[in-house]
């Protein structure tokens, strides 16, 4: 039962963790970021967010992030 405890303590950690959102400004020396439909090159725009705008995002890795309006 311990162990039990223990793991679903460590999961719900983790899971946490990785799902902590930010809040922070955009700064691009473009003037613009696009907004992709993935983490990639390859994904299409569907967006733009301008220098000085503020969002909530979450890393997804590689210098990725999930970003929420």
């Amino acid at each position: 039962m311990k162990r039990i405890i223990l793991l679903l303590t460590v999961l719900f950690t983790v899971m946490s963790v990785n799902a902590q959102q930010y809040y922070g400004r955009v700064s691009d020396p473009d003037g613009y970021t696009n907004i992709r439909k993935g983490p990639g090159l390859k994904y299409p725009i569907t967006g733009r967010y301008s220098s000085g705008d503020y969002l909530y995002y979450t890393p997804v890795g590689n210098g990725w992030a999930k970003v929420y309006s």
